[in-house]
């Protein structure tokens, strides 16, 4: 199995921004599993508990 993992700054509360960067920058690897970071597309940090 071939893993890869991809590590990038967050753009918080952009999910297409952070799907499209991602996509660009993973275009022609392979792999069998990609790990990405927590909450990869929202960003770590909230604002408020609801959110």
């Amino acid at each position: 199995m071939k893993v890869g993992f991809f590590q990038y700054n967050i753009i918080r509360h952009d999910r297409e921004a952070n799907l499209s960067y991602i996509s660009s920058n993973i275009k022609g690897s392979t792999f069998d599993l990609l790990v990405l970071p927590e909450l990869f597309t929202s960003g770590y940090a909230f604002d408020s508990k609801e959110e």
